[in-house]
């Protein structure tokens, strides 16, 4: 119906073709822009520069001003910043330093200037023949300075420390600044058709079975929370374990309204959009030193591909007892995996606490959901426990707790007598080995599938900001094959419940969080990978900020494949079929 009224309108056409041609104008015209627009130098400055000045001047404490050359030559080559040491008197030291900022002809003579009022560090180098000049300029927000005191001596030192200079343009770096807000105006509009079509969202099926006898209650006007637990309890012995998801289903919007079921894919995306952004943030921003920026540059690629290339978004996104049960529960997991990482993170008793109470409320959620996210989370669990084992054992404690729920409630789910009445309508478990065998070929065909060319696209795109990531850590990235194995195989462990209880790979509702996985399993590897490269070859590479140029360069041809790429499967977006439909 809209798209006919769009057609007979020629108004609407108008305005369509005049929206197209001024994108089409606008794009152009950026690129013009950014192609005669000079560049300038601008200071790079994070948090680890400042943390390896801080670990200089309490090096430089141990020695001597005329001694410390090495050590100040060390910080420079690692850094790649410029430094001078001043003395007392206001003049340059002479440090036996090869690589710290200094005079190269004996006539010359080096002026160091500072400003509380301009708030700004100056380094001028004066010629005074010929009364030429060079002075470099640096604000307060990008020139470090510090105060040094060497043991023996009375006087106090200042060190200067001027940040590594890169080339920018200023209409690109403009555009990076406004990219976020598009990004998430991008995901935002594209969502709207998904929810809309929500308004003709109807329950189905197992939505009226989970959610008759807590609607009943309703109508009586007593008695509701009995008979939500009725139907777990009932449930729990007759046909199925999972005991918090069977909470969940019951707790329909059918039992309170039919009017209400548009609500559905709001919650589900709601979930899930929360927990892909939560956890994002916490390892871009507060594990690797990123901003909310590169939050937001990984967060959303992944949200765009996870929602709008799902295979099968009917049951992900709009019948509530499918979708709360594997997609909800997904977006659940992802929070008790972030407060694992918080708590990897945390630095007070506070911050630990934050961690771990709603860590136990998502533990118990997620033991007593579905299998694929109960087993996926109590592995990954079980790998932080191990890490703070052996590296931060005052953690252990405190991580054990809301892995014990998780466990408890996975064994309770397990061991439910439901479980063996519904496996006796169905074939025999296939076996365990046969079940890991089984799983590992899927998921290697799964990966081998979703590999598309707008993905490949979206994650070509993305090399640049996993890339800066790489070099906000001191992390080694060893045996990367190694590490792509042993991520792969968590991937596939997804796959071996439904493999062992009904020999196959299960329905489309499940291999939808499959699908979120593999996006986080490829960003994962593509990161470590990136990393390795950084540490490894980079160092043998001559040049090799020329290549990192033609490489941005090249950014824009990426984008226009990715535009050509998702002309082949425009049709198949879940934004455009929820637009198809409403139309």
């Amino acid at each position: 119906m809209l798209r006919r009224k769009v057609a007979e309108s020629l108004t609407a056409r108008i305005f369509l073709i005049t929206a197209l041609i001024l994108l089409g104008a606008g794009a152009i015209t950026f690129g013009l822009i950014a192609w005669a627009t000079p560049s300038t130098y601008t200071a790079v400055v994070n948090r680890d520069l400042t943390e390896q000045v801080g670990l200089l001047v309490e090096r430089l404490a141990e020695t001597s001003p005329d001694s410390c050359g090495a050590r100040l030559d060390e910080f420079i080559l690692s850094s790649g910043a410029s430094a001078i040491l001043v003395g007392p008197d206001g003049s340059p030291v002479e440090t036996g330093s090869s690589l710290m900022v200094q005079t190269v002809y004996g006539d010359d003579t080096v002026v160091i200037q500072t400003s509380e009022e301009e708030s700004a560090v100056s380094y001028a180098a004066v010629e005074t023949e010929s009364e030429q000049s060079m002075t470099v300029t640096m604000s307060e927000q990008t020139a470090i300075t510090a105060e040094v005191r060497f043991s023996g001596q009375e006087g106090l030192y200042t060190l200067y420390v001027t940040p590594r200079l890169e080339v920018e343009n200023l209409a690109v770096r403009a555009l990076v600044q406004m990219a976020p807000w598009l990004l998430l105006a991008l995901l935002v509009v594209s969502l709207i058709p998904i929810l809309v079509l929500g308004r003709y969202d109807w329950p189905s099926s197992d939505d009226y079975c989970y959610a008759y006898l807590p609607h009943e209650a309703l109508l009586r006007g007593d008695g509701f929370w009995g008979e939500v637990w009725h139907t777990i309890w009932g449930y729990y012995k007759s046909w199925q374990g999972t005991f918090t998801a069977l909470a969940l289903m019951a707790l329909t919007p059918l039992t309170f309204s039919e009017y209400l079921y548009w609500l559905t894919p709001v919650v589900m995306l709601a979930s899930l959009c929360t927990g892909t952004f939560k956890l994002t943030d916490t390892l871009v921003r507060r594990g690797l030193g990123g901003t909310w920026r590169q939050t937001v540059f990984v967060a959303v690629p992944i949200l765009l591909l996870s929602i709008h290339c799902a295979p099968f978004p009917k049951d992900t996104f709009y019948w509530w007892n499918g979708a709360v049960y594997y997609t909800f529960t997904y977006g659940i997991m992802l929070l008790l995996v972030e407060r694992f990482a918080a708590l990897k993170l945390a630095r007070t008793r506070g911050q630990t606490l934050w961690a771990v109470i709603p860590g136990v409320l998502a533990a118990l959620m997620v033991g007593g959901s579905n299998y694929v996210s109960a087993l996926l989370g109590t592995l990954l669990c079980g790998l932080f426990l191990l890490w703070f084992l052996w590296k931060d054992r005052k953690k252990f404690l405190p991580a054990l707790i809301p892995t014990a729920v998780l466990v408890a409630g996975f064994l309770i789910s397990v061991v439910a007598p439901g479980n063996q009445v519904r496996q006796a309508t169905v074939a025999p478990p296939i076996g365990a080995v046969d079940a890991v065998c089984r799983s590992i070929e899927q998921a290697w065909a799964d990966v081998l599938e979703w590999f598309s060319w707008p993905i490949l696209l979206v994650f070509l795109l993305m090399i640049p900001l996993l890339w800066a990531l790489t070099g906000k850590v001191k992390f080694t990235f060893p045996l990367p094959v190694v590490f792509s194995v042993f991520t792969f195989l968590l991937f596939a462990a997804q796959n071996a419940p439904h493999f062992y209880a009904l020999g196959e790979a299960g329905p489309e509702r499940l291999r939808s969080i499959v699908f979120y996985s593999f996006f986080w399993l490829v960003t994962s590897n593509l990161w470590y990978w990136l990393g390795w490269l950084r540490r490894a070859a980079l160092s043998r590479v001559k040049e090799p900020e020329h290549w990192f140029r033609w490489g941005w360069r090249l950014t824009p041809v990426a984008v226009i494949l990715l535009v050509v790429g998702l002309g082949w499967c425009w049709g198949s977006l879940t934004s455009v079929r929820a637009y198809a439909s409403l139309a």
